[in-house]
């Protein structure tokens, strides 16, 4: 297969997880071309404290200039044909990148999306096994309740990323899914790669880097942007998830 994946991890401040996701992309039966460590925290990674492995970089970014930003600049060092990107904390199964590459020569799709399970006990993850029938179905879900798409098991070819807009900083949260929205919306192809799995980090396990308020701010700013092509009924059941949030947000506050 001539297909040239480039790993890029934006990492902000976690040094404690790095090195278990970067172990999960070295030991692929299908090895990346590249992984690029997009370092955007206020205190730099050690380089030291990392597995060693001569493909692996780490490209210095402005501190928290964001997940968003920190992904795409990775893209404009990356050689690969195709980008495969990895959150900090989650982890891939040892035969994702392998699974990934036999569904794009199998259906020629340029964007791929896996399932998740819960990284330690192995349960899937529910509700997040990115199930849809057709680019209508994955954009009605995703407007809705995000089916499992994030910034930990999406595949883009290269080419099809620089044809759109990539991820959008201005939203704060949600960025993964709405440029899967707007890869779909281009008439990109998206397939889900079976026989695989994401390992996601939840719960107390899961160190949040945006308070509910941070969450709130970036649901508002996705049903702004969407909320023409919504409709009525999912465009409510956003309102009334924002407004949980700001309740959250209150309650945060208030124990601070």
């Amino acid at each position: 297969m001539n297909i040239l994946f480039s790993a890029i991890i934006p990492t902000c401040d976690r040094p404690g997880y790095l090195p278990e996701t970067i172990r999960s992309v070295l030991a692929q039966t299908y090895p990346p071309e590249e992984i690029l460590i997009m370092d955007n925290g206020r205190v730099p990674a050690d380089p030291k404290a990392l597995p060693q492995n001569s493909i692996i970089r780490i490209v210095r970014t402005m501190p928290r200039v964001g997940v968003s930003q920190a992904r795409n600049m990775g893209v404009l060092f990356a050689k690969g044909t195709h980008l495969a990107f990895l959150d900090d904390d989650d982890s891939w199964e040892p035969g994702y990148l392998q699974a990934v590459a036999e569904t794009i020569e199998r259906t020629g799709a340029t964007v791929v999306l896996a399932p998740l399970r819960v990284l330690g006990n192995g349960k899937p993850l529910k509700g997040k096994q990115v199930d849809f029938s057709d680019a209508e179905d994955l954009i009605r879900k995703i407007h809705r309740l995000n089916p499992g798409v994030v910034g930990s098991n999406i595949v883009i070819s290269r080419e099809a990323f620089y044809r759109a807009s990539g991820f959008d900083p201005t939203l704060g949260t949600h960025e993964d899914k709405a440029l899967v929205h707007d890869l779909v919306k281009m008439g990109e192809r998206c397939v889900r790669a079976d026989n695989t799995w994401v390992n996601f980090r939840i719960g107390m396990d899961r160190e949040r880097l945006t308070s509910s308020t941070h969450r709130m701010r970036g649901k508002w700013r996705y049903t702004c942007k969407y909320w023409k092509e919504m409709g009525t009924i999912p465009v409510m059941f956003n309102l009334f998830l924002i407004l949980r949030l700001f309740c959250r947000s209150l309650v945060e506050k208030a124990v601070r």
